[in-house]
C-alpha cells in the first residue's frame, strides 16, 4: 500500500459556481432546480481543484460524473470521490480507489432505529451501552464511515451497509460476505465528520485538507 498524500478539498455549498463542460450544462438543464445547482456546483468544484492540482485546464479534466453514479476519471488520472452535507461539499482525490463522505456533527438522527436496522451485531457492541448524545455521535460516525466504504466498494446501502464490520484499532473494515478489506479514517473537522476509505494507508500525516 502507498502512503502518498491524499488531498481533501472543502467548499461551502453556497460558494460561486465554476466552469463546467457543455455536456454537463445540458445535463443540469434536465434536473430539478435544487438538484441542478448541486450538480453544477459539484462538477465545477471538482474541475477547479483538479485543474490546479494536476495542472490541466478545467475543461480538459476527463471527468465522468453522471447524476447518481460514482464519479470516474479517464486517462489514468487517479480516482475522485465527493459528498455533500447541508452546508458543505467535500472532494477527495487519490491514485488509489477511494470513497469519501461528510455529515454535520449536529445532524439529528434516530440513532437507535438506525443502529437496529442497518448495523450488524459486531458493530452494535460499540453502542449498546451508550445513551443520549454519545449514542447519536457514535451512530453518526459509523454511518459516515460506512457510507465512505460503500462508495469505495461501489456497493449499495441496502445490500452492503450491514455487511461491513469496523475494526477501530486497525482502522480496517471487512465485508463478511465478499471477503473485502479496506482502510478507513475518520476526521472531526470543525462542524463536520468526514470519513475516507481507500486502498492506501490513511492517517493524519498523509491527509491534506484544503479549505476553499
Amino acid at each position: 500500500m502507498t502512503t502518498s498524500v491524499l488531498p481533501i478539498w472543502l467548499f461551502p455549498t453556497n460558494s460561486p459556481l465554476k466552469e463546467i463542460s457543455s455536456n454537463e450544462e445540458e445535463i443540469a438543464k434536465s434536473l430539478p432546480p435544487k438538484r441542478s445547482h448541486q450538480y453544477k456546483h459539484t462538477r465545477g468544484c471538482v474541475r477547479f481543484v483538479l485543474s490546479r492540482y494536476l495542472k490541466i485546464d478545467p475543461l480538459e479534466i476527463p471527468l465522468n460524473a453522471a447524476p447518481g453514479e460514482a464519479p470516474q476519471l479517464d486517462k489514468e488520472l487517479g480516482h475522485i470521490s465527493f459528498s455533500h452535507s447541508r452546508d458543505a461539499l467535500v472532494i477527495g482525490w487519490s491514485q488509489n480507489k477511494l470513497g469519501i463522505d461528510i455529515e454535520r456533527r449536529d445532524r439529528f438522527i434516530s440513532a437507535s432505529r438506525i443502529a437496529d436496522r442497518f448495523f450488524n451485531s459486531k458493530d452494535q457492541e460499540h453502542i449498546n451501552k451508550l445513551i443520549g448524545q454519545d449514542l447519536v455521535s457514535e451512530v453518526l460516525s459509523q454511518w459516515v464511515i460506512k457510507e465512505s466504504i460503500i462508495k469505495w466498494q461501489r456497493g449499495t446501502i441496502a445490500s452492503d451497509l450491514n455487511k461491513w464490520s469496523l475494526d477501530y484499532k486497525g482502522n480496517i473494515a471487512t465485508h463478511k460476505l465478499l471477503n473485502l478489506q479496506v482502510n478507513f479514517y475518520k476526521i472531526e473537522f470543525r462542524n463536520w465528520i468526514i470519513a475516507i476509505s481507500s486502498n492506501q494507508d490513511l492517517d493524519a500525516k498523509n491527509l491534506l485538507i484544503c479549505i476553499e
